[in-house]
């Protein structure tokens, strides 16, 4: 004789759950704290992979930024006053310029032993700030 009260492995196995369209009984709680557990991991390795990213461009393009600066800044607060010249013309003067003054600028610092190339970054934009403002900015 067999006991049907009691079902055997096979019988277990083989329930297919709850019929389709009924919900089953799930605890809430746990639930929103895993959720919120996982959202603030992920918020975390986003932030903090956005920061390493932000951080690594940062290195990557800050000497084309101050070389740029270098470059051009000080020539365009010192050449608006050509306006007659063609484009081309403004740019190699633009440089040419840039470079004279960054120069000038460098020697007087070294000769007053103050030179750094962060001295002679904040000068040059110090200088720019205020040649730019007196004379209306560059045009």
């Amino acid at each position: 004789m067999t006991d049907n009260s009691t079902p055997n492995s096979a019988s277990v196995a083989a329930d297919p759950g709850p019929p389709r369209g009924t919900a089953r009984a799930v605890n809430v709680r746990t639930a929103s704290s895993d959720n919120r557990r996982r959202w603030s991991s992920r918020r975390i390795l986003v932030i903090v992979t956005a920061t390493a990213f932000v951080a690594v461009l940062a290195w990557l393009f800050r000497p084309a930024a101050v070389f740029g600066f270098v470059a051009v800044g000080p020539g365009l607060v010192l050449l608006p006053a050509l306006r007659g010249l063609d484009w081309a013309t403004r740019a190699m003067l633009a440089v040419a310029v840039s470079v004279a003054v960054t120069a000038v600028v460098s020697e007087v610092l070294a000769i007053a032993h103050w030179w750094s190339a962060t001295g002679l970054l904040l000068t040059l934009a110090v200088g720019c700030l205020i040649a730019g403002t007196r004379r209306g900015g560059a045009r």
